[in-house]
């Protein structure tokens, strides 16, 4: 058997594309704008990086609306080991 990393790297960036555009859509449906949805799914990737053993804390963050992102603002710098910590709801 060969290893083809042609076909694992055309793999993995297709996955990763797919999730950007599952994460896009459903910030969209949480009613953000289409620009501001671009962007969110960095800043979910930098959730999950910060906190991998408590998913339950990440899917809060990515499931997150307008009103959140509001008060993320006010608080004002690194909100991430925050939420990590005490989660959102």
């Amino acid at each position: 058997m060969r290893f083809d990393a042609e076909k694992v790297l055309k793999r993995v960036g297709i996955g990763i594309l797919l999730v950007y555009v599952v994460l896009v859509g459903l910030h969209m449906s949480n009613g953000f704008t289409f620009s501001e949805s671009l962007s969110m799914p960095v800043r979910d990737a930098r959730m999950a990086a910060t906190c991998p053993n408590e998913p339950q804390h990440v899917w809060e963050f990515i499931d997150r609306g307008p009103l959140t992102l509001g008060l993320f603002g006010l608080a004002g710098g690194d909100v991430y080991d925050l939420v990590c910590e005490i989660g959102l709801r």
